[in-house]
């Protein structure tokens, strides 16, 4: 095989909190506990995240999230991939970031940025807030507040 026939990397992240590196490759989800250990697959067949396109992490000590333009994927370090999904969670997830204890999440299509309230230390899951907000936006009290 040609190396430019190679699949490529669409992520790579190194966990420190669980000292565990995760990559993403045409995707599908991977972790690896060592550099000369052997790669443990924990994406399904219908728990992947799209191909050949950037994957974006973001992750407290007790969840790791992953999006590149789709669903928001959650890994708490052990067992298989969830999705992150309620009726206030962005579809179509292309950034994250956690900031002062939330995650925000931007919205593909709109550029909307959600989050959720505050995430505890060993929180395994979230709670996404009903508002949202725009960078260029004229945001409300509320919304203002929610980042201060």
């Amino acid at each position: 095989m040609a190396t430019n026939e190679l699949p490529g990397i669409d992520g790579l992240f190194w966990w420190k909190d669980k000292q565990i590196l995760v990559f993403v490759v045409c995707g599908r989800v991977f972790y690896a506990s060592s550099l000369t250990g052997t790669p443990t697959e924990i994406s399904s067949e219908s728990m992947r995240l799209n191909i050949n396109r950037k994957v974006h992490f973001a992750a407290t000590d007790s969840m790791l999230f992953m999006a590149n333009g789709g669903t928001i994927l959650k890994w708490t370090g052990s067992g298989t991939l969830e999705k992150e999904a309620t009726d206030l969670t962005p579809t179509y997830c292309n950034g994250l970031v956690i900031f002062q204890q939330r995650l925000l999440a931007v919205e593909e299509n709109t550029q909307r940025i959600h989050l959720t309230e505050a995430i505890e230390e060993k929180d395994t899951s979230v709670t996404w807030k009903p508002t949202w907000f725009t960078p260029n936006s004229n945001r409300s009290e509320e919304h203002t507040s929610e980042l201060q």
